[in-house]
């Protein structure tokens, strides 16, 4: 959509207070009971009209989620079918078929004229049961809140990164933003006799079933799961609330919730890691050519460079900041300022490199510091010259787009036809 980030703020509060604007009732009196016994009958408290209007263009139209970004930013979000209850993604890239055992799908429609809307893939990921009722696209499918299968779908995003970069592992960060939860509900566990009542089967299937959904169980889980090596790429920013965690619909809450969350972000200490990770993993290293051999081992030459295509301001303040700050790289641990000399003309970022190492197997390792508070890796590092060669294509045959050789030879230069003058 183009928004930046007060611009989201701002539209997501207009969203919540247009949606849920509705005086309930308190205690049980019968106006309570008719708005429950209607939600029941509508299957929904509330229409999902405004979250609609919200992602549609200036002009009302709707915009397609099937739509390549020029920046080739990958976006996809989640939703659940509401029949087969299945994991669904809407996205606006293309991929192969996922394999039947993969869990989920990508939806995709024949026809472009079919393709989902980014309104309705709002709809859809929002349509919490209860609250909405699920939504229906034509030609598509009928879905609800992505949520109930993947309340974290950082495994999601894994799993689509090693299907359309098979050679990419891992990332070079992973950033999952949580919804705030309630230290206070984690400690009330009981001790002893419980109480009849609240622990019946059916209370204590309801809280099993609403841990299921917990985002930050699954982040631990998740986390818990890594190797220790990797574990610094993965972040994980969420807000302790205070007291217990607010309805969806209590608008009343919002004011609180973002001091809460602005009082949070000023003291959170993990938050500084993570943005390391961000700026570290705008750079990314090439190679000029293939390694050349020496008596030590082997020279590489290359360049670093900045992944954004920068608008002048964007470079003039890169630069700034990394003068600075004295920001350098570490390669192989020795330090190489970021800027050798200032430019006028402010071009793109470049950073000519030379180093030498031992053999192709070992590991380039390449780091920021300085912008960064500690020495964080750059993009796709650490790699060996010899996966690195491979990854460029520096050994394949020049020629072709898929760099086969060409078969058939070049025609030579046309001779000037000669002139014989008449007799």
């Amino acid at each position: 959509m183009g928004w930046d980030t007060s611009l989201c703020i701002q539209r997501f509060e207009n969203i919540a207070t247009k949606t849920f604007d509705r005086h309930a009732s308190s205690g049980f009196s019968f106006a309570r009971l008719q708005n429950l016994a209607l939600s029941y009958l509508r299957d929904g408290q509330y229409s999902s009209s405004p979250i609609e209007a919200a992602f549609r263009s200036e002009l009302g139209k709707d915009i397609r989620m099937f739509n390549p970004l020029s920046s080739d930013l990958k976006v996809a979000v989640t939703t659940t079918t509401a029949k087969e209850s299945k994991t669904c993604l809407f996205s606006n890239y293309n991929g192969n078929l996922r394999s039947c055992d993969s869990g989920y799908d990508v939806v995709r429609t024949r026809e472009s004229v079919h393709d989902v809307s980014v309104a309705q893939a709002a709809s859809c990921t929002s349509a919490a049961p209860w609250f909405f009722r699920p939504k229906a696209i034509e030609n598509v499918g009928t879905f609800q809140d992505g949520g109930l299968q993947h309340n974290n779908p950082l495994n999601l995003a894994l799993w689509e990164l090693r299907h359309l970069w098979p050679d990419r592992s891992t990332p070079d960060f992973a950033l999952s933003i949580g919804t705030g939860y309630s230290e206070s509900l984690l400690s009330r566990a009981c001790v002893g006799t419980q109480s009849p009542v609240r622990d019946r089967f059916i209370a204590r299937l309801f809280k099993t079933f609403m841990k299921s959904l917990d985002g930050e169980k699954m982040w631990k889980e998740f986390h818990n799961s890594l190797p220790d090596y990797a574990k610094q790429r993965y972040h994980r920013i969420n807000i302790a609330v205070e007291g217990s965690e607010p309805a969806i619909d209590d608008i009343a809450s919002m004011h609180n919730l973002k001091r809460q969350a602005l009082a949070f972000l000023e003291r959170d200490n993990n938050l500084q890691a993570a943005l390391d990770a961000m700026i570290s993993s705008l750079f990314y290293f090439e190679l000029e050519d293939v390694p050349e051999q020496c008596e030590t081992g082997y020279v590489c030459d290359g360049h670093i460079y900045c992944r954004l295509a920068l608008p002048p301001n964007g470079r003039r303040w890169l630069f700034t900041q990394l003068t600075k700050t004295s920001s350098f790289f570490i390669i192989l641990g020795q330090p190489i300022a970021c800027v050798d000399r200032t430019s006028k003309n402010l071009p793109s970022f470049r950073r000519r490199v030379r180093f030498t190492i031992g053999s192709l197997d070992e590991n380039i390792g390449i780091t920021l510091r300085g912008i960064t508070d500690s020495p964080t890796a750059i993009s796709g590092m650490p790699k060996t010259a010899k996966q690195l060669v491979e990854m460029q294509g520096l050994t394949a045959d020049f020629g072709c787009l898929d760099h086969r050789g060409i078969d058939k030879a070049l025609p030579r230069l046309p001779q000037k036809r000669k002139h014989y003058g008449i007799a």
